[in-house]
């Protein structure tokens, strides 16, 4: 959203995005004139806006093959057998698309079991960017992951994830 400036002669003030401001921002200081806000105002950079943390699922690989599982949409479901191990590659980005740099860390995430399967919490390594979940599904069942979860123990809101969730349906394995 971009900013509106406007200089009020009466106030002598400069109203931004409709809050009036009667101190100049650099200064400190009353505005001393017109000319020095109308300065001021022609001289405004646009701030940055602050990235959205934003979770991409960008890969569900076997882990014993490295084989890639689909990622069924519209509701990022992986579709496995029970008994497969997974490797989960997520990306950190800022909801443009862009990986964002932030430190390497190692967090716990629950999965929360779905229809009477059980809960499950893993080990998330976040290393230059990129999270690794590697997970095993002994049994069949249904399992989700939501922006809840992952932002569950994350106090500032300002540092919360988007992330559209992730489903898993594990079938019966039936191979004799």
């Amino acid at each position: 959203m971009a900013t509106v400036l406007k200089y009020l002669v009466e106030e002598n003030a400069v109203s931004i995005n409709g809050v009036i401001n009667p101190i100049n921002l650099d200064t400190g200081e009353l505005w001393d004139s017109a000319d020095e806000a109308n300065d001021w105002i022609a001289n405004f950079v646009e701030p940055a806006p602050a990235p959205i943390l934003t979770l991409v699922v960008t890969a569900v690989k076997i882990a014993s093959s490295n084989d890639e599982v689909e990622i069924q949409q519209p509701f990022n479901l992986v579709v496995l057998t029970e008994g497969d191990v997974v490797s989960i590659e997520i990306e950190v980005q800022d909801g443009y698309g862009k990986i964002l740099e932030i430190p390497n860390l190692t967090s716990v995430l629950p999965i929360i079991g779905q229809f009477g399967s059980p809960m499950k919490v893993v080990t998330v390594d976040i290393i230059e960017s990129i999270a690794t979940v590697v997970t095993k599904f002994p049994m069949q069942g249904m399992w989700k992951v939501t922006e809840n979860e992952v932002n569950m123990h994350i106090d500032n809101p300002d540092q919360h994830f988007s992330f559209e969730g992730l489903q898993f349906k594990v079938k019966e394995n039936v191979t004799t």
